[in-house]
Order: C-alpha cells, then sequence, then structure tokens
C-alpha cells in the first residue's frame, strides 16, 4: 500500500522575505498602536481632574451668589452686596448687563451719545483740543471757518500776503534797510490767530479747559493752557486765573449734567473791531468786541442758553516768546460781560 501523499492544502508556504517598505509601513503602524494608547490614558486622567475641578467651581459659584465682598472706598471697610451685572447672550459670545439694563462699553447715558456730545454743532476741528505743534493746519480751517465774517472784513486794512507781502521775520530788512514788504501782521495770520483765539476762550473743548467750564472757576492748570494768548505785562499783572474773560457758568441755577456731560459752548454771533495806528510799534492796537451766546444740556435734556460780551485789547506780540508763545496776535487786556 502506497503511502498518503501530503495534502497540499493543508501545508503552509513558506513566508516571504518583507521588503523595505513593508517593514516601515509596519513599523508606522506599531507607532500609532502606542500612540493611541497613551492617548486613551491620558484622557481618563483628565476626565477625573475635570471633574474635581467642577466640584471647586461650584462651591465658589454658590458663593459668589451667596453674597459678594465688595470694598467700599467711601467707608474704608468691607461690605456684602449684590453682583450688579449679569452675563446674558447677545449674539456670539456673552455681554455685560447691569441691573438697570445697560450694556456695558456702550454710551450709558443720551448725553454720552456722540449726537449729544455738544449742545450746539461744531466742526471736527473745534471738536478738538488746540494743538501749536498743529497750528498752521489749525489756522487755515479758523480762516476758512471766518470767511464772510466781520473778522475778515475788518482784516483787510491789513497787507496780504496774496499781494506780495510778507510776515517771514527772516525778511524784515534787505541789505541792512527796513523791507516795505514786510509786515508783522497780515490779512491772514492776523484773521487766523484770532479767530482761534476767541474759539479757545469760549470752547471749553476746543481751549482744552472743559474740566473747568461748570466749575464757576478755573484751576492753574488750565490757565497755564491759555497764557500763550496774553501778553507778557497781562501775565505778570494776572496771577488769578478767574481773570480770564472766559465763561465758567453758574449763577443761573441750571441742572448741570453730572461730570462727563456736556459743558457750556460758546458761539460768535456779532462782532466789532477798531484798528488804531500806533507809531511807536509801528503796527495797529486793535479793540475787539464779540457778542457770544453760550449753550448747554440740562439734565432734562433741554438747552439753555447765556448771553455775554467779550471785550479783546489785541497787540503785536512785540517780544515774540518771551511770553513763551509764538503767537503775532496777544491779548493786552480783556474781560468779559454777562448779560441778564
Amino acid at each position: 500500500m502506497l503511502p498518503k501523499r501530503p495534502d497540499a492544502s493543508n501545508t503552509p508556504e513558506p513566508s516571504k522575505p518583507q521588503t523595505e517598505f513593508e517593514k516601515l509601513m509596519a513599523e508606522e503602524k506599531a507607532d500609532k498602536a502606542r500612540q493611541d494608547q497613551a492617548l486613551k490614558k491620558q484622557r481618563g486622567n483628565s476626565s477625573r481632574n475635570r471633574k474635581v475641578l467642577l466640584g471647586v467651581g461650584a462651591g465658589v459659584t454658590a458663593l459668589i451668589v451667596a453674597g459678594l465682598v465688595i470694598y467700599d472706598p467711601t467707608s474704608g471697610a468691607l461690605r456684602f452686596g449684590e453682583k450688579d451685572t449679569k452675563q446674558v447672550a447677545v449674539g456670539k459670545g456673552q455681554t455685560e448687563i447691569s441691573n438697570n439694563g445697560t450694556v456695558a462699553g456702550q454710551p450709558q447715558n443720551w448725553w454720552e451719545e456722540p449726537a449729544n456730545k455738544y449742545p450746539v454743532k461744531l466742526q471736527p476741528w473745534q471738536q478738538q483740543t488746540f494743538d501749536s505743534k498743529k497750528s498752521e493746519a489749525i489756522y487755515k480751517q479758523v480762516d476758512e471757518a471766518y470767511i464772510g465774517s466781520q473778522l475778515e472784513s475788518a482784516s483787510n486794512q491789513l497787507p496780504s500776503e496774496s499781494t506780495g507781502f510778507t510776515s517771514d521775520p527772516k525778511q524784515e530788512t534787505v541789505d541792512g534797510q527796513l523791507n516795505p514788504l514786510f509786515s508783522y501782521w497780515t490779512q491772514e495770520n492776523f484773521e487766523a490767530e484770532t479767530g482761534s483765539m476767541l474759539e479757545r476762550l469760549i470752547n471749553p473743548t476746543f481751549g482744552g479747559w472743559e474740566g473747568d467750564s461748570n466749575a464757576g472757576r478755573m484751576t492753574d492748570g488750565s490757565y497755564k493752557k491759555l497764557r500763550d494768548l496774553f501778553a507778557k505785562t497781562w501775565q505778570e499783572s494776572h496771577q488769578n486765573a478767574s481773570d480770564l474773560p472766559v465763561f465758567l457758568g453758574g449763577g443761573k441755577g441750571v441742572d448741570y449734567l453730572p461730570n462727563g456731560g456736556s459743558r457750556w459752548v460758546g458761539q460768535v454771533k456779532d462782532m466789532t473791531t477798531d484798528f488804531q495806528y500806533d507809531e511807536s510799534i509801528r503796527n495797529y492796537r486793535v479793540t475787539l468786541v464779540a457778542d457770544i451766546s453760550y449753550t448747554t444740556w440740562t439734565q432734562s435734556k433741554e438747552k439753555v442758553t447765556q448771553n455775554a460780551e467779550i471785550t479783546l485789547n489785541l497787540v503785536p506780540n512785540q517780544n515774540e516768546y518771551a511770553n513763551g508763545s509764538a503767537n503775532r496776535v496777544v491779548i493786552d487786556s480783556g474781560k468779559i460781560e454777562v448779560k441778564s
């Protein structure tokens, strides 16, 4: 009897040697398996930690809801109070809402809205504080604002740079002789500087003394911002800021807006100027009288007006920079008279 032939279907085939590519794929698969195992272990630890933190957070939240410890600066003591804001969903994310329904970061009162910031319409340059470093650009805007005004008409009796005259100090003399085309005051610089001067005196924002405009007095800090408008003789004889020809409000029983609200803003309604030539200084002295209408908001959203008259005696700044100013036109004396 012949022996059985082995069943070829049950006989394993000899293994083939792996190629380099197959070796790399096997190693990558093993690395991925190890990484997955490590990630599962890490997630398990993170879940346990999160449960602990949530438990602690719930306890802290309970304490906050029960009562906030608030420092009261008026008494210097700690007190308990209710949280005055809450988080609500507004569109995407959270927005803080106070108990009175106002949105944090948004205007809280009607007078804080851009349209109500000033009780009168002001040009963009009038809504900025005067900057002497940018005076040339500002003077140009002031000059344009006073086109057609009585100030422009009055300044026409001065020489004009458009007809060849110059106010450049370097051209005051030519070959050792006075330059007949030199004029310390010209139509252009007189109108621009005088207009700017008035705006700084009647508009607290442009003048840089907004914080004092309803206080009934002017601080030394605000006074210093206006000192360059005055001649050295005035500065030496008027050390009190209350002597300035500015309207500080008060005395009218107005229910003024709280701090941060609009203050009295003046506008020129009419103006007269009187030029008198002075041989001793080879220039004019000018008396300027301006009728000003001041307006402010009240807490009941009403506008209140107050009329006043400002008188300024203007002279050339003979000793330029002696009064800390590069202005050609300065105030030798001045006053304000509030109308009843």
